[in-house]
């Protein structure tokens, strides 16, 4: 049985990522849109970053990723790719959700599922502004609400 982490993680990247990045050139990612506001490829890195950040710190999983060209948008999305399925096999070698752990950002313990939950919502935020920052660029928005 797939974790609901793992859908839920997996939503983050398709339909979230996928669609806020139809469009988008190397030059584009690699332009910041506006003043003060992160590119895009920063911001696919960052996400990128926190998920192994997040497997190795919390689960104690091995790096998924070998990167060489941290702001080529390609081998950003490949890195996503490579994360989510090792997210989706750490989420599935958790015996108890409730178990308590070191919460990364609280320095206390937590639950488990609280923590990932953390995580779920950072991320969530970031490919947000994915869609801000297609927006910003001059780029329609893609993700729709209902007619």
């Amino acid at each position: 049985m797939t974790q609901p982490w793992t859908t839920l993680f997996q939503i983050n990247r398709a339909p979230l990522m996928a669609l806020n990045l139809q469009g988008i050139s190397q030059e584009m990612a690699d332009r910041a849109p506006a003043p003060g506001v992160n590119s895009i490829a920063w911001i696919l890195s960052h996400v990128v970053d926190t998920r192994r950040w997040m497997l190795k710190e919390v689960f104690h999983a091995p790096d998924p990723v070998a990167t060489s060209k941290r702001g080529e948008l390609a081998e950003l999305v490949a890195a996503v790719d490579a994360t989510q399925a090792a997210l989706a096999a750490a989420f599935e070698a958790v015996p108890d959700w409730r178990a308590l752990r070191p919460h990364p950002f609280l320095n206390a313990p937590a639950p488990l599922e609280e923590i990932v939950g953390t995580f779920l919502q950072h991320e969530a935020y970031h490919l947000g502004q994915l869609g801000v920052a297609r927006k910003l660029l001059g780029l329609e928005g893609v993700i729709k609400g209902p007619a």
